[in-house]
């Protein structure tokens, strides 16, 4: 029986001493198999020995020649044990030291100020790495995907230059395309968003039939643009290509909820709000945090002329997204018709002038 079956026979069985004495030994055999010695850090790790997998994993870095990479794999298990500054002290020795991969280096530093709620620092330091390096699509990605981490709208259109001038460099990058395709969502612009939305799309299959080899589609990257296209589409009132876009996502992807939803609406949008309301319902149940379901819902509720439901769901909706006015009007609007126009009215102008 091989090393690895038997790790995995002993690791069945529970025998925990056993399947560590196997990792052991391989990497007494091959003492310059990194990928041995990280194994055997992990299984330390996961067994709650945190000393013996920390001085298991900082082997790598007394020989450098062999594990050229060492500060990388150091730095990773800090950060997979949340041991922020002893990350950044790996991450930093590793730019010092191996300088032809500083990008990947500070693209691990960026991911520990993310993770510390160093936001402006990210997005500074992942600026300036997209600025020196037009070239690379990770560095670039990771920009666009920082620039949209954000519920500020202004902060979002503020993102758009930032983003066309990264598709200035990276024109067929279908990432980029999709994150344009967002940032032009969510500031309002859908047709710009559907145009990027639809080109994100043609070049992730382009990109993949002419790979060496050729490969499937990215499907996070078609679904999230089929999801766009099937929100606007709905948002337009074109009921049908709203749906098809949905169909098409949970062909591949049956429990997912933004195209359940999208298809939802569709569904309530061609006089089918019937059979639509209780898988709305149930979408509510299970993401209780998804707002547009629970907009969703409460609209539903008001055309069956439930109206004290609609107005739970908008009474949530408002204390979930205190700055999002839909659900105080939805409030109001459920008031006027409960025939309260007086203090519908009187409410709104409150609104109005807060």
């Amino acid at each position: 029986m091989c090393s690895s079956d038997l790790f995995l026979a002993y690791s069945r069985a529970n025998e925990k001493d056993k399947a560590k004495a196997v990792l052991e030994e391989r990497v007494q055999n091959d003492p310059k198999n990194e990928v041995a010695i990280q194994n055997l850090a992990n299984f330390e790790l996961m067994n709650g020995s945190y000393d013996a997998a920390e001085g298991t994993i900082k082997r790598v870095l007394a020989d450098p020649k062999t594990f050229t990479n060492g500060h990388e794999a150091v730095g990773d298990f800090y950060l997979r044990t949340r041991k922020f500054d002893q990350a950044l002290q790996q991450y930093q020795s590793g730019i010092n030291e191996d300088s032809k991969n500083a990008v990947a280096y500070k693209e691990r530093i960026i991911s520990v100020y993310q993770a510390t709620n160093r936001h402006n620092d990210a997005l500074n330091l992942a600026r300036s790495l997209a600025k020196d390096n037009p070239k690379n699509l990770s560095a670039n990605q990771m920009y666009a995907a920082l620039l949209l981490q954000t519920d500020s709208v202004d902060s979002i259109t503020k993102s758009i230059p930032e983003l066309k001038e990264l598709l200035k460099s990276n024109p067929t990058d279908s990432l980029l395309h999709l994150d344009l395709a967002r940032a032009y969502f969510e500031t309002n612009d859908r047709d710009k968003s559907l145009t990027e939305a639809l080109e994100a799309m043609q070049d992730e299959i382009k990109s993949a039939q002419n790979a060496v080899p050729p490969h499937a589609p990215r499907l996070q990257i078609i679904d999230n643009a089929r999801n766009l296209q099937g929100r606007i589409y709905e948002d337009r009132g074109q009921h049908a290509k709203a749906m098809e876009q949905a169909n098409m996502i949970l062909q591949n992807d049956p429990k997912n909820p933004d195209a359940q939803l999208v298809k939802d609406r569709a569904m309530a949008g061609i006089g089918q709000a019937d059979a639509a309301l209780p898988q709305v319902e149930a979408l509510v149940q299970q993401y209780p945090n998804m707002g547009g379901a629970r907009l969703e819902l409460a609209n539903l509720y008001m055309g069956r002329r439930e109206f004290d439901k609609a107005a739970v769901q908008y009474q949530q909706y408002a204390k979930q997204f205190p700055n999002d006015l839909r659900g105080p009007v939805g409030l109001e609007s459920v008031k006027l018709a409960q025939g309260k126009g007086d203090e519908a009215v009187n409410d709104m102008q409150a609104l109005v002038n807060q």
